[in-house]
């Protein structure tokens, strides 16, 4: 399932996790940071853009000041296996 999202004057396409995770970003004050969301920016129908793009992520994570991944929204208890991991 897609929803909608307006980005400089058009609508785009977005898939409900982007959205979770977007929905989530400006709860915790993220309104000004410029974002590159590979699923927005890389066209992902076309495997040669694809394959371009997923080339060049690794001299646009290292020009980046701090990169965020979104896994999906917390499931129920989920921080359990979080702080398990951080023991080990």
């Amino acid at each position: 399932k897609t929803r909608p999202l307006l980005i400089d004057g058009k609508i785009i396409y977005i898939t409900a996790s982007l959205d979770d995770a977007l929905r989530q970003l400006l709860s915790l004050g993220f309104t000004t940071i410029p974002f590159w969301i590979d699923a927005v920016c890389i066209n992902q129908n076309d495997d040669v853009e694809k394959s371009w793009q997923v080339q060049q992520m690794m001299r646009i994570y290292k020009r980046a000041d701090f990169v965020l991944v979104w896994l999906s929204p917390e499931p129920d208890d989920s921080d359990i296996a979080v702080d398990a991991i951080k023991v080990l």
